[in-house]
């Protein structure tokens, strides 16, 4: 089948009044500005404004992409279902969300882990956070430190963490908050922490200072400053480009 006639099909098989909104984020070597990778973010949302369905390829500096995730959201905006696949190392990690406790899993050159976790009601997982963050929105204005489990697939486990308002930012010619986010107990004095950037207007994530969940080709997590800008930003595109990066091939290597 031709790719167009392929994409036809593929827009047929996703829900009366979707309404798909993309956006791109680049992320940064923090310290020489280099270009470490790109993010290609869609976001499916239901007829009530609510995120559905979400899909991330993770390109090469040049555009090729190397690693997905497909996250469903369902009623749990917090805790969403998701499975991430990094081809170039071989590397899987995602979250089987069930009714009172999630299954976490790792693959690693073919070798699976997993554990069943608990969820207690403070629980997030993934971009579960940018919920978190619009749930708590006010607590966090006005200067309350609001502590949450966050699920960590790679490492089967729960970590406790606490973010707080940082300061008042000025992002692009808008108003933001920067938060922290940190490791709870005596753990977060040893474990430098993440900053996170949203807009005050409509609480869109701007940026992200940080540990990243993407790998380098050794296998060790990037450090990086993502930037999430609003002209790259489509409200509503065509949905059919959703499927179309459910299926993109991952390449195994980006061109140097």
């Amino acid at each position: 089948m031709a790719r167009s006639g392929l994409w036809i099909a593929l827009a047929l098989s996703l829900p009366a009044n979707a309404q798909l909104v993309t956006y791109q984020g680049i992320a940064y070597d923090p310290d020489e500005g280099d270009v470490l990778y790109r993010e290609s973010h869609y976001l499916l949302l239901d007829p009530d404004g609510q995120p559905a369905e979400r899909v991330v390829l993770y390109r090469c500096p040049k555009g090729e992409p190397f690693a997905r995730k497909v996250m469903q959201m369902g009623a749990d905006q917090l805790r969403p279902s998701f499975e991430m696949t990094d081809a170039r190392l071989n590397y899987v990690e995602g979250l089987d969300r069930r009714e009172s406790n999630a299954l976490v899993y790792v693959q690693r050159d073919g070798e699976r882990d997993s554990e069943l976790l608990e969820l207690g009601q403070q629980a997030v997982a993934d971009a579960g956070f940018d919920a978190f963050v619009r749930q708590n929105w006010q607590q966090l204005q006005a200067g309350e430190r609001v502590r949450f489990d966050f699920l960590v697939p790679s490492r089967l486990s729960v970590m406790s963490f606490k973010v707080y308002k940082l300061r008042e930012d000025l992002i692009d010619g808008a108003p933001a908050s920067t938060f922290s986010l940190n490791l709870s107990g005596i753990l977060g004095w040893f474990v430098s922490g993440l900053e996170v950037s949203y807009r005050d207007q409509d609480q869109a994530l701007l940026r992200f200072e940080g540990l990243s969940n993407v790998r380098d080709p050794e296998g060790d997590n990037y450090v990086a400053r993502i930037e999430f800008k609003d002209q790259d930003r489509q409200e509503d595109a065509d949905p059919a480009l959703l499927s179309a990066a459910r299926e993109e091939p991952l390449v195994s290597q980006c061109a140097p």
